[in-house]
């Protein structure tokens, strides 16, 4: 199992999980597949296919991915839901 680096946006504190470039591809393949082969009934109830600009900025504010820093233990919110974003180093 990956250990992920969790990474705190800088302008409104919310915490991601980072992903590489290639796993965020990955992911996004995935669903766009599962997406397609969905009947209208469902469809209807997402929010359409994924793509990149999911994954580069905080899902909270929109601030780009280069606000972010690593975070602290105790800044990572354990129970909760956190999402993935793009970072180039890992």
């Amino acid at each position: 199992m990956k250990a992920f680096t969790y990474l705190v946006c800088t302008k409104c504190g919310w915490v991601h999980f980072a992903l590489s470039r290639a796993e965020c591809e990955a992911e996004i393949a995935r669903y766009n597949a599962w997406h397609a082969a969905q009947p209208d009934e469902v469809r209807a109830h997402c929010s359409g296919p994924s793509s990149m600009a999911l994954y580069d900025r905080c899902e909270l504010c929109r601030g780009s991915y280069k606000n972010f820093r690593p975070a602290m233990n105790d800044e990572v919110p354990h129970g909760s839901t956190i999402g993935p974003l793009l970072y180039e180093d890992t």
